[in-house]
This record gives structure tokens, sequence and C-alpha cells, in this order.
């Protein structure tokens, strides 16, 4: 099994392939908006990056890392949107501000805090510790109220009439109305993110467990959990991308990542600790560092 330092490596490539990702799609919304997502050559080459590779890339490191430290790392996905960005080698440059700078100088400070003080490893892995995490009472809580907030912006978003009155009323309110649009998406995109990646870990860890072993008396996949998380990743991960599709379209690449990526780490990171129970064995002295990384990525 890698160990610790080589996770974290990956960690950062991953993000890399996420931040291309997201620029690609970006770009794809504002050249080739008219057009189909199948003909859409920028869109298909985001989507490769950022639910294909960086899925790989995640799927194989939550295989030994907890969740709760993969996601702050997130946030360097900001810092190479904003680098690849600048650049405008995929889309409209968008020069660095000092601010830009000075944040992004606070996320690497976070994520090497999170690094050193995180909880290296995790807890409730067997199938039936993940059955019964599934029924923690905050976990069903905030999965069903989520769940319920996104469909219901996801169902605003498909209904024409809809759609046409938000349009509307953004327009006839300005730009505040029109970044809270995009926040709204953010957050639900966030939502489906930060529950793909509790499914992802799940599967993860049963095939770290399982081997080569899929049909032996003892494999883990003989039981409910791994199959149950295939389902929920089926569902969140294209929610995913259709919101955060919808989220960058008509807002500066800039404005629109971060809030994503800010809401993304916040979630997942507590996702993880609650449900795997990763903050267990953490002391309190340790687990307010953590907090304070967490906080200044």
């Amino acid at each position: 099994m890698p160990d610790y330092t080589t996770g974290i490596l990956l960690i950062c490539l991953g993000n890399l392939c996420a931040a291309t990702g997201l620029t690609l799609m970006k770009s794809s919304t504002v050249h080739e908006g008219e057009k189909p997502f199948f003909l859409r050559w920028r869109w298909l080459a985001g989507f490769s990056f950022l639910g294909v590779l960086t899925t790989v890339v995640d799927v194989y490191v939550l295989g030994f890392l907890p969740l709760s430290v993969v996601a702050p790392f997130a946030g360097l996905t900001i810092v190479f949107t904003l680098a690849i960005a600048s650049t405008g080698l995929l889309n409209e440059p968008e020069p660095l501000r000092h601010t830009d700078v000075i944040g992004i100088g606070f996320i690497i400070v976070g994520e090497v805090v999170v690094s050193v003080f995180g909880p290296h490893s995790s807890h409730g892995l067997t199938s039936a510790e993940i059955m019964a995490d599934a029924q923690k009472p905050v976990f069903a809580a905030f999965a069903a109220a989520s769940m319920a907030t996104v469909l219901t912006w996801v169902a605003l978003g498909m209904l024409p009439a809809a759609r046409e009155r938000c349009l509307r009323a953004a327009a006839e309110a300005g730009g505040a109305a029109s970044l809270l649009a995009t926040a709204l998406s953010a957050y639900s995109a966030a939502v489906c993110g930060a529950l793909s990646q509790l499914f992802v870990k799940v599967v993860a860890v049963t095939a770290n467990a399982a081997g080569g072993d899929f049909t032996g008396a003892g494999s883990p996949w003989r039981q409910l959990p791994p199959y149950l998380a295939l389902v929920g990743l089926v569902v969140t991960a294209p929610l995913q991308l259709y919101l955060l599709d919808t989220a960058l379209t008509g807002s500066a690449v800039s404005y629109a990542v971060p809030v994503y990526q800010a809401l993304l780490i916040l979630l997942t990171t507590v996702l993880g600790g609650v449900f795997f129970g990763e903050f267990d064995t953490m002391s309190p002295t340790g687990l307010l560092i953590f907090g304070a990384g967490v906080a200044t990525a």
C-alpha cells in the first residue's frame, strides 16, 4: 500500500486534472453553448479530466487515506484553476489580483496544516459499520435535506417557464441575483460532490479490502453497502456535473469555482469525519489545529 506522502502527492495531481476540466467546461459554455453536450469537444475534454481522470485518482487515494484529509486538498483546485485561467491558454485570460495571490498563499498554508495534523486513518469501514453509519441521525438528516434542495433547484432549472421567470427576475434585480443563482447552483453541485466522494470512499475501501476476491465467502463485495454506494454515485455524480455547468454559465471562473470548491471542502470534510468516524481518535488540540487548517484553506 502506498504511504501517506505518496497519497498527498497523488491528491495534488488529481486536483490539477480537476482544474483543467473545470476551465475547459467554462470555455465550452462560452464557445459552444448552443450545441448539445455530445458535440461540445471542450466540454467532453473537460469531463474526461474532471469526471474520469480525477475520479480514478480519487478512488485510488481514498482506498487508504481518510476522506476528511483528502477533501480540504480540493482547495488546490482553486489554485490551479486561477493559475490556468490567468494564462489564457484554455479561455479568455483572467488576470490574478493581489487578493487572489494572498488567497493562494492561505490555501497552501492550510493544506500543509491539514496534511500534518489531520487524521491518518478511518474507522467504521466494515459492511455492518457502514450500514450503521448511514443511519446516523445527523448524516441521514443532512442527506435528506440537501438532496431535497438539490432536486428542487434542478426541477426549477429544467422547467422552461420557471427558468424564464428566474432569468427575467435576475435581469431585473441586477448582479446580486445572478451571483445568488450562481451560489445556489454551486452549493447544490457541492452537495452532490460531497455525497459522491463519500460513495467513492465506500467503493474504494471495499475494493482495497477485497483485493482480487469478488466471490469468496468473506468478500466485502457480497455485502450490500458497496452496491448502494454505486447507485448513489450514479445519481449524484451526473447531478454534480450538471449543476456545476449551470454555476459556470454566465459567471467568471474566478468567482464560481472558489464558491463551489469552498463549499465542497467544508461539506466533504464534515461528512468524512462524521460518517467514517475519522475525528474520533484525534485529540481536542489536534482537532482544533486541523479545523484551523481547513478554515484557512
